[in-house]
């Protein structure tokens, strides 16, 4: 397994907690300047967020102890469960008539959040 990756995961609940925090305070800002309405919508894409994180994190902890071939079909499944996920939070808002946008960048900028984390954390481990 890769060092960097090994680093990455041994920080698995310091990265989830801020991914939470994070996820909070976007909530919290969205419901003082919008509205409880609008907050619940950015609260499910930041959910959603969160959920994606943590499927990530599980394909690629099964995906490193498998070797080469079988590591990249994990990874694709991973893929596809994450695709699936996605397009069904998104057909049931539609249906129910709610904006999508609240939960998209709800979504977005929870990975962006995450992405700064993981870097934060490989450059502290180098």
């Amino acid at each position: 397994m890769n060092k960097m990756v090994q680093d990455v995961l041994a920080s698995f609940k310091t990265v989830l907690f801020r991914h939470a925090f994070f996820s909070l305070c976007i909530v919290s800002l969205v419901l003082f300047s919008r509205g409880l309405e609008s907050a619940l919508i950015w609260a499910a894409g930041c959910a959603w967020g969160f959920i994606d994180t943590l499927m990530m994190f599980r394909g690629v902890r099964k995906g490193m102890t498998m070797e080469g071939e079988k590591s990249l079909q994990e990874m694709h499944r991973t893929l596809i469960k994450r695709l699936a996920f996605a397009v069904m939070l998104v057909m049931v808002m539609l249906k129910l008539g709610l904006s999508v946008f609240g939960v998209f960048m709800g979504f977005i900028l929870s990975h962006i959040f995450l992405l700064c984390n993981l870097i934060i954390i490989a450059g502290r481990k180098r």
